[in-house]
């Protein structure tokens, strides 16, 4: 078990020394010094989140029409797109590692893997 926990540290410090990730941390300290902005960024990441976390809504596009139309302003900001970016590159490297260690290890899934997304 000390030799999972030792890699996993190992793990997660190549993750945050990652350009990606570094990129991601710049941009989150230059939107923090402004509150509003900040704000605004995190209710419409708060909405994506709940949007994509139901269980397909049956309106799914007609909501990501709104959002999209809603939130325009804010996604043409240079800064704001960038942490979106980074955010979303470092969300799918996690979900990569995730799917390699799951697919790697025999979890006995095979009547159902296409069900889950793997």
């Amino acid at each position: 078990m000390e030799s999972v926990k030792y890699h996993t540290e190992k793990l997660i410090a190549a993750l945050k020394e990652s350009d990606s990730y570094q990129k991601y941390e710049e941009v989150r300290e230059e939107i923090a010094k402004d509150p509003e902005l900040k704000r605004q960024l995190d209710e419409y990441r708060k909405r994506n989140y709940l949007m994509q976390a139901e269980d397909v809504p049956e309106d799914l596009f007609q909501e990501e029409e709104k959002m999209s139309r809603e939130y325009k302003e804010l996604r043409e900001n240079e800064l704001i797109e960038t942490y979106l970016e980074s955010e979303l590159e470092i969300c799918r490297k996690i979900q990569r590692i995730i799917q390699k260690v799951v697919v790697s290890i025999d979890m006995d899934i095979d009547e159902f893997v296409d069900d889950i997304n793997l």
